[in-house]
């Protein structure tokens, strides 16, 4: 099934590695026992989601992913959803955290799945679950 990558205008950003992207982020379903369905990536600016942000979660700050999962059954193993994703917050994220634009993207790509799949990020334990499950699938997309 399809993962699929867009670009919002007037952003200035191409997807690279689209191919190998979309492997590692299939492969991680797969690692938890899921499968996509119709994934759609879509990449845009800090006011594009500061939008989506006010008009479908009533939330008024910037944010890097907003994830909308699609299934009418959230036990559902086949995933439809759509995430959105601020290139610029991900660009300001990584220069704060001394990390890569790469490993930044790719953390947020996989944190996106991994709410999809279950893992939730409200308590302490659950932010260091998530950012475990993050980190392991950043090593897998750069070892491949």
């Amino acid at each position: 099934m399809p993962i699929a990558f867009f670009v919002e205008e007037p952003l200035v950003f191409k997807p690279t590695k689209i191919r190998h992207t979309k492997k590692c982020l299939h492969q991680l379903l797969e690692h938890y026992k899921y499968q996509a369905g119709n994934i759609n990536y879509i990449f845009g600016t800090d006011d594009f989601l500061l939008e989506i942000n006010r008009n479908f979660l009533q939330h008024d700050y910037y944010t890097d992913i907003i994830t909308f999962d699609q299934r009418t059954d959230a036990k559902n193993k086949c995933i439809d959803a759509d995430l959105y994703l601020s290139i610029d917050r991900i660009r300001d994220n990584a220069k704060q955290l001394q990390q890569t634009f790469a490993i930044e993207l790719y953390r947020v790509m996989a944190h996106g799945l991994l709410h999809l799949v279950g893992f939730s990020d409200k308590t302490t334990t659950q932010q260091q679950q998530m950012r475990q499950a993050e980190d392991a699938a950043i090593r897998y997309f750069l070892e491949k």
